[in-house]
């Protein structure tokens, strides 16, 4: 998927309002090759309330491989740079949950997944309190999968033998694994498993339906307008719709970092028709539903219990094939 740079500004001290302009995206160094980096000036409006004033970012649209609904697995995986001491303290120019990757309007615990830096001391709230202790979550790793109001949020923990934090101003590669049947969420942190600790909602079974319709976006939420000061740079990131396994994912991790990563980029659109010998035919397909009708304008119907790959004795006359998502 491509995406577009966007460059935000807003200017709420003389009455709101926004201009939104197609940029060129910025690089900087990656792990491999180049990398996108995205930042966000933001500015505390009064108590824990916050608005962007001048935000880079890069959308991707809304796409249906993004999109996970109520029981499709998925992984996804990507390097990150912090700056040094983010979400430290004021001192840094705080630092808050501004999102690596997401689909969610207004970042973590809203409907949708939200990949970000745990939030610590951030714009909107500088100092969020004895009942919510940001020195355990002090630049680690996060995530939220919500949907109508449940779901799960999950932080990194910065103690222990092998903490989560990140924000050291090197690389760091991450893994989120989603197992929607088995009701499981993993994270890798640099090709090793990585335990985390449940910050709010139950389990992520209880998400349900997580897709929005909103744009996936890079650096910001699909609004731009995410009030949280901070900046990143993001590089290989990658989307699966699958439970990798462990060794997947530890995989990822070594090939980078030994500098053999390549994807394999698959046409969502494709749907492969293949005739065999036992007069039988094989239907392939990225993901979505097959559908079949025996007129090219249908209907169509949904093939019951279809999975790619799909095995289907011939039949006499035409039969017509297409995968709808």
């Amino acid at each position: 998927n491509n995406g577009v740079s966007i460059n935000i500004r807003t200017n709420p001290i003389v009455g709101g309002g926004y201009v939104s302009n197609v940029v060129a995206a910025t690089y900087n160094p990656g792990f491999l090759g180049q990398a996108f980096h995205y930042s966000t000036d933001a500015i505390n409006t009064g108590g824990t309330t916050s608005v962007g004033t001048n935000d880079y970012y890069a959308t991707l649209g809304v796409r249906p491989d993004l999109q996970f609904g109520s029981n499709v697995n998925f992984s996804v995986a990507y390097w990150i740079r912090l700056p040094q001491g983010y979400g430290v303290g004021p001192e840094y120019g705080g630092g808050g949950d501004l999102p690596f990757f997401t689909d969610a309007k207004g970042s973590e615990g809203n409907s949708g997944y939200v990949f970000a830096p745990a939030y610590a001391y951030g714009t909107a709230n500088p100092n969020p309190g004895i009942n919510n202790d940001p020195t355990a979550w002090l630049g680690c790793w996060s995530f939220t999968i919500y949907g109508g109001g449940n779901g799960i949020r999950i932080y990194g923990n910065n103690a222990g033998a092998y903490p989560g934090t990140i924000n050291d101003g090197n690389w760091h590669h991450l893994v989120h694994v989603f197992d929607r049947v088995a009701g499981t969420a993993v994270t890798y942190l640099d090709g090793r498993l990585n335990f985390g600790v449940k910050q709010a909602g139950t389990t992520l079974t209880s998400a349900g339906n997580i897709n929005t319709g909103l744009p996936a976006t890079i650096g910001q939420d699909p609004t731009g307008l995410y009030g949280e000061f901070g900046s990143a740079d993001i590089d290989e990131l990658g989307v699966w719709r699958k439970a990798l396994t462990p060794l997947e994912a530890a995989s990822i991790y070594v090939a980078a970092a030994t500098g053999n990563l390549s994807y394999d980029y698959v046409d969502i659109s494709k749907l492969t028709v293949q005739s065999l010998p036992s007069s039988q035919i094989k239907l392939t397909w990225a993901f979505g539903t097959l559908q079949a009708a025996g007129n090219v304008q249908g209907t169509y119907t949904n093939v019951t219990g279809a999975v790619s790959p799909y095995m289907n004795s011939a039949t006499a006359g035409r039969m017509f094939y297409r995968v709808a998502y």
